[in-house]
């Protein structure tokens, strides 16, 4: 153990005496690792900030069930004359099922107007079941006021800030216990395939301001959540549903939703839930499933991101390598001397390995400083520029997991192995007597 500290000094003191031929290497290795830092923390933070405002809305517990000539199919289904509907019986039954914790028809209607103070808001109103619990991850984005009440004297509704801004609420928070009157428009159903052009308007009481987190979709900014039973009320809630059932010559009495949300309790449940729902004939599709091809597609991206990286640690080896061979070509005496006084070729072969693992480590920890502050520069720059740009919530595209320096140090000092491996192996077997005599 002496020994290799005595060599290990030896190591760094030579390293020390390299010069600007050292500092230009370490830079190049610092560069390099900077590089595939970067590229990996960029890569990690657009996927986690795909992932986050699934996990804030508890999407990553949704099943979305279709009748069965809808979407993939799960299980092999009837043909679609003999397709159970989803009706409010099949509601049920899904909810009965284990691990089940909520089960409701997905409506939700575009264009509706909210009008109060004389101004008003053109919004999408999403239908939300008052019972369920799956509003629990929203609480971090509330910014004022609480979510429906189970027994309200008023009927409620929550929006989102750019509808309380068109409202003239400004700040947000003031939107809080105001009313507003609710106006909508849709077709009817008045008669056998027969539709008709109806309006609906429900005096509302403002009762939550909420900011949806990011990436949620185009339609996040203009939203109002209305309670389902109030929704059901909406002419035009369920036009999809009827205009597909027109489109397939069904008749409009067999009614039935175009689709049901299902919320499980715990993600282990979603597939048994998924398996139960499919073998009754419907067809379904998880947030899950969706979230796996998108964590595919990110390994892809990893993967091209880390090969780019690669190429250039691969150009900082080569420089480590043309650094060492020219040091042992200038360090032949120095090598003979040690070799006289008593160094064996695997001291030599292990101190030069020592200076090439230290110079990938200084590299590599001078790169992942560098990596954050470039990542910290180009994410002012982006909130600087979403800010510009009246963006609703700044996005945090870079991600630095406790690993990835590890694997960036890691990933340097193996790079600077390799590329010190043949100069180490070329001064070891230098013949001792020739290298005294070289001048």
């Amino acid at each position: 153990m002496k020994r290799l500290w005595q060599m290990f000094l030896h190591a760094a003191r030579n390293l020390r005496q390299g010069g600007w031929r050292t500092a230009l290497t370490t830079l190049g290795v610092a560069i390099a690792q900077a590089a595939l830092v970067t590229m990996l923390a960029v890569a990690i933070g657009l996927q986690e900030e795909i992932e986050r405002p699934l996990r804030q809305l508890g999407l990553l517990t949704t099943i979305e069930v279709r009748p069965g000539d809808v979407g993939p199919a799960r299980e092999p289904g009837p043909s679609p004359q003999q397709l159970a509907v989803l009706d409010d019986a099949a509601v049920k039954r899904f909810e009965s099922l284990p691990g089940v914790k909520a089960a409701y028809p997905d409506l939700r209607m575009s264009q509706v107007k909210l009008h109060a103070s004389g101004k008003t808001a053109t919004c999408t109103a999403v239908g939300v079941p008052r019972e369920t619990a799956w509003l629990g991850p929203l609480a971090d984005s509330m910014l004022a006021g609480s979510f429906f009440s189970i027994h309200p004297e008023t009927p409620e509704v929550v929006i989102t800030p750019s509808v309380a801004a068109q409202l003239g609420f400004d700040p947000p928070e003031t939107a809080v216990a105001r009313d507003v009157r609710l106006t909508a428009e849709g077709l009817t159903e008045v008669g056998e395939q027969t539709f008709s052009l109806a309006s609906q308007t429900l005096d509302l009481r403002i009762v939550g301001v909420f900011r949806p987190p990011g990436l949620v979709g185009p339609w996040a900014g203009n939203l109002a959540l209305v309670p389902l039973d109030l929704m059901r009320q909406l002419p035009g809630a369920a036009l999809e549903t009827g205009l597909r059932r027109l489109r397939s010559s069904r008749a409009l009495s067999v009614s039935g939703y175009s689709q049901v949300i299902v919320r499980v309790e715990r993600l282990s449940d979603v597939e048994p839930v998924e398996r139960a729902i499919g073998a009754m004939g419907y067809r379904t599709r998880s947030m899950l499933d969706r979230l796996e091809e998108t964590r595919s597609l990110f390994i892809v991206i990893d993967l091209v991101l880390a090969a780019i990286g690669t190429v250039a640690l691969v150009v900082a080896g080569l420089g480590i390598l043309n650094t060492f061979l020219m040091s042992v070509m200038e360090r032949y005496r120095e090598i003979g001397l040690y070799k006289a006084m008593g160094a064996s070729d695997r001291d030599i072969y292990v101190m030069f390995l020592f200076e090439a693992v230290l110079l990938g480590l200084a590299g590599g920890c001078a790169g992942t400083v560098l990596a954050a502050g470039t990542c910290w520069l180009m994410q002012l720059g982006l909130d600087w520029y979403l800010h510009a740009r009246s963006a609703p919530a700044p996005l945090g595209i870079f991600r630095f997991p406790w690993w990835l320096p590890l694997f960036g140090l890691g990933y340097a000092a193996l790079v600077s192995i390799l590329g010190g491996w043949y100069p180490a192996h070329r001064a070891a077997r230098l013949d001792p007597i020739r290298a005294l005599r070289h001048e």
